[in-house]
């Protein structure tokens, strides 16, 4: 019971925490190293994924999740961010979301491509709701209350 506890805590993923922790004291060389390189990146992702895959699962897993950090990494500091064009961010409701929804779907044994495909439509349907419904207006709320503040001061 308390491995299956802990299981669902961050405690099983503080290693990507630190791999992040790490890139973020290393970022500009990293960015120099990945920029514009993300398809050969993910090609190589796929390629170590498929070979590490035959592994047990104790060390396939934490290093599969460890190397697709690098093109995530690539992907996100070599491309404009998806809310451009719309003028919506959903980046912020799939951080919060994700692990529940995937957690979700895996306790009712939707796995496999399925499992990915309804875990990817879930994710960026309550994404989109927490922007429209939460974020958004709360942002908005913000901005006036920075506007009024700015207003007083100046008077």
């Amino acid at each position: 019971m308390l491995i299956k506890i802990l299981d669902a805590t961050p405690v099983e993923h503080l290693h990507l925490f630190a791999l992040g922790g790490l890139a973020y004291l290393h970022y500009s060389r990293l960015k120099a190293i990945v920029i514009g390189r993300f398809w050969p990146l993910f090609a190589a992702f796929i390629w170590m994924a498929f070979m590490l895959s035959g592994l047990s699962e104790q060390w396939s897993g934490p290093t599969i999740q460890v190397l697709l950090v690098i093109p995530v990494f690539a992907f996100a500091v070599g491309t404009k961010p998806l809310s451009a064009p719309w003028g919506w961010d959903i980046s912020y409701g799939t951080y919060l979301f994700h692990m529940l929804i995937v957690n979700a779907l895996v306790e009712l044994d939707v796995l496999g491509a399925v499992g990915f495909a309804a875990a990817t439509v879930a994710v960026t349907l309550v994404a989109l709701a927490s922007w429209a419904f939460w974020e958004k207006p709360w942002l908005r709320g913000e901005r006036k209350k920075i506007a009024r503040s700015a207003q007083i001061q100046i008077r």
